[in-house]
């Protein structure tokens, strides 16, 4: 407007506009012109700070999922850097409504700065990969990039994957200083599908990114728990040095945090009474971008609708916080928030019900250990821990705590905020739940955690793929791999042998063959090297010398930066420390032991479905059920059943001399 406003002018502006929420205004005037011409420096957000606290706008929206603007959009920048970097990460994962989509889109905006970079988001539709066929990704990527133009000159073809190769080879080609990168949202079906084919369609992409010298990188895929044990798989396409580590998504820093709830409260007019109650509200939100959102969302409306108000200054003082936050309204959504993570798996949901309720009884800072949380749990719902594997429960832990709902300190859990606790509600309200029947309804698992390779000798691996990440995980610990020749322990070590030979593996074998090399080994390493896994085997050993060694492991830790897991190896066949009477228990050393068992269905669907000839004739689902039949899933058996149809037996001649010799005691 020409002219200058009064104060009482301005004022009125903003009750006006406080009285329209949804018709915000930003009036500039003579003032505002003459300030923004001697101290804005042509900057956007000088404007907004002097005219926004009269236009009475709310820049908070907790249901605007993943389009947050990017004056909204506060931390991340690691990984933002990571996401961008053509040698970053290609996994995202973490809980529901922590703030993946905003960040691969925000990723989009600042990848596309640079002239010639396109970034191109696709979110997968709900249940793609089990309600579509998963070869229709290719269809939907081809389809965004006719959006942005990215065609070849020929037409279209019928196969869309060819299309997507010769669309992005081509459009690279035309400019050498082009890049593309494109970001996959809502990936935790499709890994699973794709597990199904091998990973056909990963790789695929994978190799584009190869063919074109990774000036397309290939899909940065984001999503829930499935992606988290997908990119735990050490044989999943995207593993290794050069493809980046997988990043957590979970609660903001308390930097960041401070800032999205302080920052545009101050921009608007709208300032806290003290620091404390900031924190409070920080605390109470568990840091989570989508709750801090949704509490800043009322905290704005609360106070743009005080009655008799003439203008800002607004100041929110402790009685309006709880006001806010004690609402029904704000309660309700904040607990939906909560409840959408925990409604993921209902072993997630039991869980943390168990941990709440000792919380409740001990104080919320009381931890549980993994042994007596496994046991709680399975006398709640036997049916939803069948194998009861210590290694399976504990990743079920670790998933929870990537999550962002549970945290762990030294082997033992807890809720990882007060808020949590509180939400999950009261010790009856949660002992009314435990026994009632409505939470047990969703167990989910991922298909490819079941998978084995086949080894270099065309012998099964004795270990599924999940359990081999465990194994080689980076951490200071001791673990127990418990089994017998049947279940392949025997082969263990061949197996390590194999994957350390990996081109990009992170780590380093060391096989204690005596009790001095045990112990050289235990401290050995250097600072900055590979993680060092130090196998043991106990099988054959004394009980007191087993023991020892177990203790020697626990107490011997190596250098600062180094890292060493010690994989101590136990025959349940022949090991003291399982069969004599005076044996101590086990997890009085560690709760981390993996047990070695059958290939369930999935597992030897997946051998079966292998590139290892040996076994073809399995390949159909009829031929598949009857093996496990006959085999029960024991890999000794599995590995003879190949060896005959080497020889030129066929799949139901094989499955019946196999039944013979289960029969026979051969």
């Amino acid at each position: 407007m020409f002219g200058t406003m009064t104060i009482d002018q301005r004022n009125l502006l903003a009750k006006a506009c406080a009285d329209q929420p949804d018709r915000p205004i930003m009036v500039l005037d003579d003032a505002a012109i003459a300030y923004l011409a001697t101290t804005g420096g042509g900057q956007f957000p000088t404007t907004e700070r002097i005219l926004l606290p009269f236009a009475a706008t709310n820049p908070y929206h907790p249901h605007a999922i993943g389009n947050v603007p990017q004056e909204m959009f506060f931390g991340r920048r690691h990984e933002l850097h990571q996401v961008i970097d053509d040698y970053g990460t290609s996994l995202l994962y973490g809980g529901r409504q922590l703030g993946k989509s905003a960040l691969l889109q925000a990723a989009a905006r600042q990848f596309e700065l640079v002239p010639e970079r396109v970034a191109v988001y696709l979110s997968l539709p709900v249940g793609f990969g089990s309600t579509d066929q998963v070869d229709d990704l290719w269809s939907m990527i081809a389809d965004k990039l006719d959006q942005r133009g990215i065609v070849p000159l020929q037409r279209r073809r019928r196969d869309s994957a060819q299309f997507v190769e010769a669309a992005v080879t081509a459009w690279l080609e035309a400019n050498p200083s082009r890049r593309l990168l494109y970001l996959l949202d809502e990936c935790d079906m499709f890994f699973d599908a794709d597990a199904k084919t091998g990973f056909r369609h990963t790789t695929r992409l994978r190799e584009l990114m190869n063919t074109t010298k990774r000036r397309f990188k290939p899909p940065v895929f984001a999503g829930l728990h499935q992606v988290q044990r997908f990119a735990h798989l050490p044989n999943q396409p995207l593993a290794g040095a050069h493809f980046g580590d997988p990043i957590v998504i979970g609660p903001l820093s308390p930097d960041p945090a401070y800032r999205l709830m302080f920052t545009p409260m101050e921009t608007l007019g709208i300032t806290f009474e003290s620091d404390e109650l900031v924190h409070r509200v920080l605390a109470y939100c568990n840091y989570q971008p989508k709750l801090l959102q949704l509490v800043g969302d009322a905290l704005v409306r609360e106070s743009l609708s005080r009655p008799g108000t003439e203008g800002p200054d607004y100041l929110i003082r402790d009685e309006d916080l709880e006001r806010v936050i004690g609402s029904d309204t704000v309660q309700r959504k904040v607990r939906e928030t909560v409840q959408l993570t925990l409604e993921l798996d209902s072993r997630y949901k039991l869980i943390a019900l168990i941990v709440a309720l000792d919380a409740l009884d001990n104080g919320a800072d009381h931890t549980v250990d993994t042994n007596t949380l496994r046991d709680t749990c399975h006398e709640w719902w036997p049916d939803g821990f069948p194998h009861r594997g210590p290694d399976e429960f504990r990743s079920l832990l670790s998933e929870m705590s990537g999550l962002g709902v549970l945290s762990e300190r030294n082997g033992r859990w807890r809720l990882r905020s007060s808020n949590v606790l509180r939400l999950l509600g009261t010790k009856e309200t949660i002992e009314d739940e435990l026994c009632g029947e409505n939470w047990k309804d969703k167990v989910t698992r991922l298909s490819a955690e079941h998978v084995r390779r086949t080894l270099k000798d065309g012998s099964i691996s004795p270990l599924t793929e999940r359990q081999l990440a465990t194994v080689i995980e980076r951490a200071n610990r001791l673990l127990l791999v418990v089994g017998t020749p049947a279940a392949g322990i025997n082969r263990i070590q061949l197996l390590l042998n194999e994957e350390a030979d990996r081109i990009g593996a992170r780590f380093t074998i060391h096989k204690a063959g005596s009790p001095a090399r045990f112990r050289r080994e235990l401290t050995g390493g250097t600072a900055g090297d590979r993680h060092r896994v130090v196998v043991s085997d106990l099988s054959g050993t004394r009980l007191e010398n087993a023991i020892g060694s177990l203790q020697q492991a626990l107490d011997m830790m190596p250098n600062a930066g180094v890292t060493r897991t010690v994989v101590a190896l136990v025959d349940v066949s022949t090991s003291d420390l399982l069969t004599h009477p005076d044996a101590p228990h086990l997890a009085g050393f560690t709760d981390q032991v993996i047990a070695m068992r059958r290939l369930s269905a999935d597992g030897l669907r997946s051998w079966a479905v292998s590139e290892n000839e040996k076994v073809s004739r399995f390949s159909d689902a009829a031929s598949q059920k009857l093996l496990m039949d006959a085999t029960g899933g024991w890999p000794t058996l599995l590995d003879e059943a190949a060896q005959l149809v080497a020889v030129g037996r066929s799949a139901r001649r094989v499955c019946e001399l196999l039944t013979g010799g289960v029969a026979t005691g051969r």
